[in-house]
């Protein structure tokens, strides 16, 4: 968060729902302590300071500013809910706060009832505020956000576990991967200002956050209530529920396809590394140690100059041991390079075939909804199945078009990532090659 203090005053009214957050009445002075990225910021009305919205208050500068204020507008009867959400025109979110970064630290193991059951914790930093988080809190999370804002799509989480190990390289690949699924999130137009996942964020004391939880554990539970919330009155040219419609089916066609091109990248690059990247490295290795042991005389070896030695042949040993070294330095170059290319390569491609495994199964509960209107005998429930197929359809359309330039920009950022990497890796391998080159200009060898 960054540290201030600043006058402004409330343009709605906020009523709090947890105890570290404060009530604010239309027309209250609010001094603004700290503002952070997520949305929630620190305050102080009177003597009580809390969390609340950013979008419940405006900036002032002077006492005249006030007045005026107060003097041109009348008391709304709305409170600010940063559970209203509206569709734009061509169908983007407007935005209920803006994006901000979540980073995963570190993990560690803690164990309880003497160490016999051994866990894993998670560091959370977003702004100044760290929590300690374990995987099944971040299950807790998105199961919480399925019930709450669906048809928005949430991000699959990373499995938790591979073939019952946990080896530090998963370990470190899940702590990545789960900070990869905040970061979704909290770039996410509406849910970056979601009361769950702040509460994830900031409940860094046991008690408030074992309350948070129970509370939001109690909430409705019925699939698809987010269109209750939604307003698409900025929505000024709809498209037809039979252009919406025909967009969702040839979509649905879409990422059935891709996803199958996205597996064959994927079993193309696991063989790349673990035949190629992992089976060259050992080679490369073995190889440099082959030529160090020319150099290293045994019982029977007598060594690579078995005359009395020279100046010259003195020389050229030691570069012969140099090119083993070099070579066992471009081993372990292609070593690491398997696991940057797995991380920054492969990632991306497992991501979207998660992501689209998830938008189906959101788009076949569409499909049976959008089937049950259209065979519903009762006029008066077709009508209301109408107006909700409408505003969900809304939301589909809303999440497809997000989905798409996301996609667009993660892959340009991936394949960007990817060919520098290659061309910073490859430099490397040259610069060991320069650098170890055994005959400078002046006494090239075809000189001697």
């Amino acid at each position: 968060m960054d540290s201030l203090e600043r006058k402004a005053i409330a343009v709605y009214n906020f009523n709090s729902s947890e105890e570290n957050e404060i009530s604010i009445s239309y027309g209250d002075i609010v001094i603004v302590l700290e503002e952070d990225p997520s949305g929630w910021w620190i305050g102080k009305v009177g003597h009580e300071i809390g969390f609340f919205p950013k979008n419940c208050i405006k900036y002032i500068n002077t006492d005249e500013e006030i007045y005026n204020f107060k003097s041109k507008t009348t008391t709304p009867n709305q409170s600010v809910n940063i559970e209203n959400f509206r569709i734009l025109n061509n169908y983007y979110w407007e935005k209920t706060g803006e994006p901000f970064q979540i980073q995963i630290k570190k993990s560690e193991k803690r164990g309880k009832y003497k160490g016999i059951k051994k866990y894993t914790v998670y560091e959370v930093i977003s702004g100044n505020n760290r929590v300690l988080r374990r995987y099944k809190h971040f299950l807790w999370l998105r199961s919480r956000l399925i019930e709450r804002y669906d048809p928005i799509q949430i991000a699959p989480l990373p499995e938790k576990q591979l073939q019952g190990r946990f080896t530090e390289d998963f370990i470190e690949k899940r702590r990545q991967a789960l900070g990869r699924f905040l970061n979704q999130l909290s770039h996410h137009p509406v849910l970056c200002t979601c009361p769950i996942l702040k509460h994830f964020l900031h409940a860094s004391d046991f008690n408030k956050w074992k309350k948070g939880k129970r509370k939001f554990e109690k909430e409705n539970k019925s699939g698809f209530n987010l269109y209750q919330k939604i307003d698409l009155e900025k929505l000024t040219n709809p498209s037809s529920e039979k252009e919406i419609n025909l967009e969702i089916s040839a979509f649905v066609n879409h990422l059935h396809e891709i996803e199958k091109k996205l597996r064959l990248i994927e079993v193309s690059a696991f063989d790349l590394i673990n035949d190629n990247y992992q089976d060259f490295s050992n080679t490369t290795l073995q190889l440099g140690s082959s030529w160090k042991s020319l150099t290293k005389p045994d019982q029977e070896y007598k060594g690579f100059t078995w005359k009395e030695p020279t100046v010259e042949s003195i020389n050229l040993e030691s570069k012969i041991y140099e090119m083993g070294i070099n070579l066992e330095n471009i081993g372990n170059l292609w070593m690491n390079q398997s696991n940057i290319h797995y991380n920054k390569y492969i990632q991306i491609i497992k991501k979207y075939i998660q992501c689209s495994q998830v938008f189906l199964e959101t788009l076949k509960k569409y499909e049976k909804l959008d089937f049950s209107q259209k065979n519903s005998s009762n006029k008066k429930q077709k009508k209301s199945k109408q107006e909700q197929l409408q505003k969900i359809s809304a939301i589909i359309k809303t999440e497809v078009d997000l989905f798409y330039r996301n996609r667009v920009s993660d892959f340009k950022r991936a394949m960007k990532e990817y060919a520098e990497n290659q061309i910073s890796f490859h430099l490397k391998i040259i610069s060991l090659w320069e650098n170890f080159c055994p005959y400078d200009k002046e006494n090239n060898i075809n000189n001697n």
